[in-house]
C-alpha cells in the first residue's frame, strides 16, 4: 500500500488514528473474500439497492405508515418523537463520521486495490490485476452508511417499546370506561414484541455488507462506523429521555 503523510494539518492532535490510514490485513482477506470471491448475479443486483440512502429513508417512511394505519391518531405524536429522535441520531454519526474521515487517511479499496469490483455510471466494473494505487489521501475510515444506519436501528429498538405505550395510553385516556373500554384498548395496542425489535439490527449488517461487495469499505471501516453509530443512537435516546424526563422506556 502507498504510504502516508506523518501528520495531518487539520487534526494534529489525533495520532493515534493514524494506525486506520491503512488498511489492516485480515481487512483485505475479508473485503476480497466479499467482494470477488462471494458474487453472484443476484448480489448484483440487490447490494447496490441496499445501499442506497433513499432505501432507508423510504423504510423509515413506510414503517411509519404501517404504525399509522395500526394506532390511528394516537400515535401520531408519539411517531413524531420516534423520527425526531431517529433524525437526532443521524445526524450524530454523520457529523461523527466526517470527524473521523478527516482525521485519517485511509483510501478506499476500489481506488487502492487490484481486482476489487465496484460500480461507476450504474456499471460494474474490475480494477485490473496491475492495478496500482495513485492517492495517498481518502476518507474511507469510517463507513458513514454504517454509522447512520445503526444509529437509526438503535433508536428504533430503543425508542420503539415506549412509542407503543405512549400510544396504548393515550387510546385509554380516550376510551370509554367498560367492557370495550381501557383493556380492550390496551390489549390491542400497536405495542411491538421485544424479540421482533432486533430485526431493526438487520438494517445495518446488509448496509454494511453492501459497502464490502461495493468496494468502497473495508470491514474495519464498517466496525468502526457501526461504533459511532452505537454510540450516536445511544447519545439521542439519553438527551430524549433527560429532556422528557423519562429515565427508561416502559
Amino acid at each position: 500500500m502507498a504510504g502516508h503523510p506523518a501528520h495531518h494539518t487539520l487534526f494534529p492532535h489525533t495520532p493515534m488514528l493514524h494506525i486506520f490510514d491503512t488498511p489492516f490485513t485480515w481487512d483485505i482477506e475479508w473485503l476480497l473474500r466479499v467482494n470477488v470471491d462471494w458474487r453472484s448475479a443476484a448480489l448484483d443486483l440487490l447490494m447496490p439497492l441496499v445501499s442506497s440512502t433513499l432505501l432507508l429513508w423510504v423504510a423509515i417512511a413506510a414503517c411509519g405508515a404501517l404504525y399509522l394505519t395500526r394506532s390511528g391518531k394516537a400515535g401520531l405524536r408519539p411517531l413524531l418523537a420516534l423520527l425526531l429522535v431517529v433524525g437526532i441520531a443521524a445526524g450524530l454519526a454523520d457529523a461523527s463520521s466526517n470527524v473521523f474521515k478527516k482525521a485519517t487517511d485511509r483510501v478506499r479499496p476500489l481506488k487502492a486495490l487490484p481486482m476489487v469490483h465496484y460500480r461507476d455510471g450504474g456499471e460494474w466494473r474490475q480494477n485490473p490485476a496491475d492495478f496500482k494505487q495513485r492517492k495517498n489521501k481518502g476518507d474511507s475510515f469510517v463507513s458513514a452508511h454504517a454509522a447512520n444506519t445503526m444509529a437509526v436501528a438503535v433508536a428504533v429498538y430503543a425508542m420503539l417499546p415506549g412509542l407503543g405505550a405512549a400510544c396504548a395510553g393515550r387510546r385509554r385516556d380516550d376510551a370509554p370506561s367498560g367492557p370495550s373500554g381501557p383493556s380492550a384498548t390496551n390489549a390491542a395496542s400497536p405495542r411491538p414484541p421485544s424479540r421482533l425489535l432486533y430485526l431493526a439490527f438487520l438494517l445495518p449488517l446488509m448496509v454494511g455488507y453492501s459497502r464490502l461487495y461495493l468496494g468502497k469499505h473495508y470491514p474495519s471501516d464498517v466496525l468502526g462506523g457501526w461504533l459511532v453509530g452505537l454510540f450516536a443512537g445511544c447519545a439521542a435516546v439519553w438527551a430524549w429521555r433527560l429532556a422528557t424526563g423519562q429515565r427508561r422506556t416502559e
